[in-house]
């Protein structure tokens, strides 16, 4: 009995040692991946951009040592700066060896969202005020994109804070500051006399004549006499210059009186009458 007894004994001691020594190499397999992957594969949680409010990145998650980089938030923001309300464009750029992820806020001094975020194709919005990625890219470059639309009047300029991964333990912050349009170029030049009409009146073609100092989004727009809107003429940002833009009217409106509206969508509406007879 003894020896059958220990025969039992040591059958049991291979198969608990057995397991264990599974377990032990997932573990040092688990602690020795240098990838995201250990971390957040599906993107930051949201406070880790790097913003003096945050006072957080990816170091606090992967380890090491933050770098400040320039360059890697840009946007197709005119270098006039932003307009209040209008959408933009910001791309997030990455690069190094391993797999990479990023967070980015805009945000005040004391953590206020500035403007809002749209995430865009793989990316994702956590915590309302910041955008992430939402599975890492492997290779030697990465490119996110996402829409911002700029705040209110009066916000002046905003920051946009940017924390970025590269492999476990590499981590390199960025930021983008962008001023707003102080001056409006349609109030300065946009008047009774650098908006003109003509022919006036109207048997085919009209066309439409002023300047601006700056880049501007313009809006031309026809109303009837009782002030209902009918038509856009025209809907887009222009440069800066002298603009002639002619439409023909023949199938869109009826013979009669009516008034083009020349707008920079917030503060300036400059109308003429026309006249139109077909």
């Amino acid at each position: 009995w003894s020896l059958f007894y220990f025969i039992n004994i040591k059958n049991v001691k291979k198969q608990i040692l057995f397991p264990l020594s599974i377990l032990c190499f997932t573990a040092l397999f688990l602690l020795s991946f240098s990838g995201m992957d250990s971390k957040y594969p599906s993107g930051a949680p949201a406070g880790y951009s790097g913003s003096p409010a945050d006072n957080a990145n990816c170091t606090q998650c992967h380890g090491g040592s933050p770098t400040n980089v320039s360059g890697w938030i840009t946007s197709d923001v005119p270098a006039a700066g932003y307009t209040p309300g209008t959408t933009y464009t910001i791309t997030a750029s990455s690069v190094g060896s391993g797999r990479k992820g990023f967070e980015i806020s805009p945000q005040s001094l004391n953590g206020t969202l500035l403007g809002s975020l749209s995430a865009g194709s793989g990316n994702q919005i956590v915590g309302t005020k910041y955008v992430t990625h939402t599975v890492p890219v492997n290779g030697t470059s990465a490119s996110w994109t996402f829409t911002w639309t700029a705040p209110t009047a009066g916000t002046g300029p905003v920051t946009f804070y940017g924390a970025f991964a590269v492999s476990q333990a590499v981590t390199n912050l960025s930021t983008l500051i962008i001023q707003e349009k102080t001056t409006s170029s349609i109030e300065n030049s946009l008047n009774e006399g650098s908006f003109r009409l003509f022919p006036n009146p109207v048997k085919d073609l009209v066309t439409a004549s002023f300047s601006i100092q700056n880049e501007e989004n313009i809006n031309l727009s026809i109303y009837d006499i009782t002030g209902k809107k009918l038509l856009t003429l025209f809907n887009d940002i222009l440069p800066a210059g002298s603009i002639q833009k002619s439409f023909d009217l023949r199938n869109l409106l009826p013979s009669g009186i009516y008034f083009v509206t020349l707008s920079n969508g917030r503060t300036i509406n400059i109308s003429k009458k026309i006249v139109l007879c077909f």
